[in-house]
């Protein structure tokens, strides 16, 4: 079988294929044309030969006859004092420097790291601990103490198969590296999409408890008034009949808004209205009068819509309504005798079609008590 002129470097053929991207033919013809000099050497003489057709073919002057052995031989003349410049210019001088730091000598430190190839500051310090018994310990390293490791020399097929393997090795390093960042970038994304759900949740739970805050303000300020009507009744009774109310003939406004429900829709719609005037028109009668046009106006929409359910429905926490019509809770009792009741949830509704006659009545109402206010 027919072999490469000269040994390939196996590790700058991984450097040139695995972050350079050239192809398995031309690496190895860069690094047979410059004998392995270095990847630098080899990436020069590719640039330099980017344009031959052959390129990334196998040619003749590749292969060599045979395989031939280099024949080492001793040095002559007297011992070495210190270790070969290519030993030291193959050092790490960083771990060498820390070495040193520790207290070792110059020579076997550097003995050190040549003989564990610089695989770690610890494996020099390892083998440095194994080996300072030694009687050579500080003796500087000679050529056949460490002859270079022989390289198999590749068959054109063994080069290009490996070639592909490396290849294949690679991409499937690829596709996994990016499997695991689709992953990543997936995990971060939905972590990040929790942490906006809970911080809107927190925004939501804050945002009901300031509403529910109100909501007992507005009914706090709404018992206020009414103890304030209650004792305001007393005293017009007294001034009219010139006597104390008699406390135990008080007729009970439960009981009395009660016997008011018995009666018809037009009676009880003339009942809350004048309820409304008598408790605020003095009180509060910009607010009452605020409070009866927008009353006019969703009977008057509802009455007129009477198939569009969009009309049929006001939302208990529009900020129209609670501020202007849900702070009179005989707003309220009018808006229910209409047919606006509560759907025990988010509204006030009509179910099914609005009676006109009872919106017209509340209208009508309305309209007559608005130029008195």
């Amino acid at each position: 079988m027919a072999h490469l002129a000269v040994t390939i470097d196996e590790e700058m053929l991984n450097v040139l294929m695995e972050e350079k991207g050239v192809s398995g033919m031309s690496a190895i013809k860069a690094l047979q044309a410059t004998n392995n000099e270095s990847v630098e050497a080899a990436m020069a003489w590719l640039s330099e030969h980017a344009n031959d057709a052959d390129l990334d073919k196998l040619t003749g002057n590749m292969l060599a006859g045979g395989s031939g052995a280099t024949a080492s031989t001793t040095p002559s003349g007297p011992p070495p004092t210190d270790n070969p410049p290519h030993v030291k210019e193959s050092l790490n001088q960083e771990w060498l420097k820390e070495l040193l730091d520790m207290g070792f000598a110059n020579i076997p430190a550097e003995k050190a790291l040549y003989l564990t190839q610089n695989a770690s500051l610890e494996a020099a310090v390892n083998w440095l601990s194994d080996h300072q018994a030694d009687m050579d310990f500080d003796t500087p390293i000679i050529e056949q103490q460490q002859p270079q490791p022989s390289r198999p020399k590749l068959s054109p097929e063994e080069a290009q198969k490996k070639a592909y393997e490396l290849q294949k090795r690679l991409r499937e390093e690829r596709e996994k590296r990016e499997k695991q960042e689709a992953i990543d970038k997936e995990r971060a994304r939905i972590e990040g999409s929790k942490a906006l759900q809970e911080a809107q949740r927190k925004l939501d739970e804050q945002q009901r408890k300031r509403d529910l805050d109100e909501i007992k303000r507005e009914k706090d300020e709404h018992e206020k008034e009414k103890k304030r009507q209650k004792e305001l009744l007393k005293r017009e009774w007294e001034e009219r009949f010139g006597r104390p109310y008699p406390e135990g003939e008080e007729v009970d406004e439960k009981q009395k808004e009660d016997e008011v429900s018995k009666k018809s829709k037009k009676d009880q719609i003339i009942y809350w209205v004048n309820r409304l005037k008598k408790n605020y028109k003095d009180t509060n009668p910009a607010g009452l009068k605020t409070c009866l046009q927008t009353i006019r106006l969703y009977v008057d929409n509802a009455a007129k819509n009477p198939t569009d359910k969009k009309y049929h429905r006001i939302k208990k926490e529009n900020n129209a309504f609670k501020t202007r019509v849900a702070v009179f809770f005989e707003a309220i009792e009018l808006l229910k005798v209409v047919g606006f009741v509560d759907d025990g949830g988010e509204f006030y509704a009509i179910d099914g079609i609005p009676d006109g006659f009872h919106c017209g009545q509340a209208i009508k109402f309305i309209d007559l008590i608005m130029p008195s206010l």
